[in-house]
């Protein structure tokens, strides 16, 4: 099969980023993600990375009542006032990490790679990404507090683009998803601070290996944009189910205050 060239990539990629619009933003957001991936040159790579940055700007700014999908993907029911809240928590908690990883980024730039914040960012990140998508699996398919609440509402398969992200290879018999896994918890959570654990920790992860430094950068931006997207899912799937918000909220607080 022959490969797509950089220059129909970046094509593509331009005529997505210059007609999406509040009805079609979660199609064309989807079609870009895997395409701007495919992109070898590094410096072709910068103008992917600034077509997709395009769309993200656009889905920071969606909100219910975007339409985004032609043809969304809806729950099989009818969305109850607690699966609503839901929702809605989990898209404000995407929302956070999504401008979370954009601050790591522009933290980077402003004070270097190797800066104490930029480390803190990181840390930071790994946090999110385990809590969101890979800790108490609980004979799960996948863990995190998203599939959790997904699946009371029949929607985990949302996140399928998501594993596939990290499932992917990291290094040698390592995933992204378990190095991420691993930092955090024998790093940031369950950490001894002895040189041994440590190097042990790198020696497994390849943490200190250049490439691979820049293949995790790669998967965490990948993942950053597939979480984006699944934002827009949750939004479009409540745009469709129109509830009545403020009379939600209002029960919420009745209840909370009670």
């Amino acid at each position: 099969m022959t490969r797509t060239s950089d220059i129909e990539i970046l094509a593509r990629l331009h005529d997505i980023a210059t007609t999406a619009t509040k009805e079609t933003l979660g199609d064309v957001y989807v079609e870009a993600c895997p395409l701007a991936f495919l992109v070898q040159s590094p410096i072709n790579r910068q103008y992917a990375q600034y077509y997709l940055s395009h769309l993200e700007q656009m889905a920071k700014e969606a909100t219910i009542g975007w339409s985004l999908f032609v043809s969304p993907e809806l729950p099989k029911g009818v969305l109850d006032d607690n699966q609503v809240i839901r929702l809605i928590i989990i898209v404000a908690t995407l929302q956070t990490f999504i401008e979370g990883v954009e601050a790591l980024d522009a933290v980077s730039f402003l004070t270097g790679p190797s800066s104490r914040k930029v480390t803190f960012y990181v840390h930071s990140v790994y946090h999110f990404i385990a809590a969101l998508y890979l800790l108490n699996l609980d004979g799960d398919p996948m863990g995190g507090m998203v599939y959790k609440a997904l699946k009371v509402i029949g929607l985990t398969h949302l996140l399928d683009p998501i594993k596939v992200i990290l499932d992917r290879e990291y290094a040698k018999e390592i995933s992204f998803g378990e190095t991420v896994r691993t930092v955090r918890n024998k790093s940031l959570v369950h950490g001894t601070f002895s040189p041994e654990d440590i190097a042990s920790l790198v020696k497994q992860t390849k943490m200190r290996d250049p490439s691979q430094i820049v293949r995790l950068a790669d998967l965490i931006w990948e993942l950053h944009h597939q979480s984006a997207v699944l934002m827009l899912k949750l939004i479009a799937i409540l745009t469709k189910a129109n509830p009545p918000l403020d009379k939600i909220f209002e029960k919420v607080i009745a209840e909370q205050e009670l």
